[in-house]
């Protein structure tokens, strides 16, 4: 059975990506800070998943339930970062900002890095990592989303580059 987890598969795209998987025949890692919408999502798709809570601002423990999960699945094919939060920012507030970098660039370079480390170790498989069209444009309504996509659209491609240069089949998307 093929396996992947999402990380963020709890609304949006991440819960679109968990029922196309599901269909396509994959056992999935359901994580996302919103366990009641990951049980309820896990029930749509059969009940069949594992379901785990993780929370990017709590860097050692996200870094400890990403480690368990693979180690449950096993033989984890595919890992799509998907965690992002931002909304529309009408005075700067630097709590908000630092939520938005600890889980939009930190967490991600924190999933990345542990999803390489497997891959690696796996010698194959692929790491998907959601961006935005806002990482192409800058807005004073939501400067910190654009710049923290911006940063997910530039890490993954020198993560695409660190892949090649290890020769293993491991795709960076």
């Amino acid at each position: 059975m093929k396996k992947a987890i999402i990380v963020g598969a709890s609304s949006g795209i991440g819960e679109e990506m968990a029922k196309q998987l599901s269909e396509k025949g994959y056992q999935l890692g359901l994580m996302a800070r919103r366990i009641e919408l990951l049980n309820t999502l896990n029930d749509e798709l059969g009940g069949k998943h594992v379901v785990k809570q993780i929370d990017l601002q709590n860097f050692d423990d996200a870094e400890n339930k990403m480690k368990t999960m693979i180690s449950e699945l096993k033989d984890v094919e595919i890992i799509i970062l998907n965690s992002g939060i931002g909304t529309q920012e009408y005075q700067l507030d630097w709590k908000y900002q630092k939520q938005v970098i600890d889980v939009n660039v930190s967490g991600l370079v924190l999933m990345s890095t542990v999803a390489m480390d497997y891959f690696v170790n796996r010698e194959r498989g692929q790491i998907v990592g959601i961006s935005s069209v806002a990482a192409h444009i800058s807005s004073g309504l939501a400067l910190t989303y654009c710049a923290s996509k911006a940063f997910v659209s530039s890490y993954l491609n020198g993560l695409r580059s660190r892949a090649r240069r290890s020769k293993l089949p491991i795709t960076i998307t």
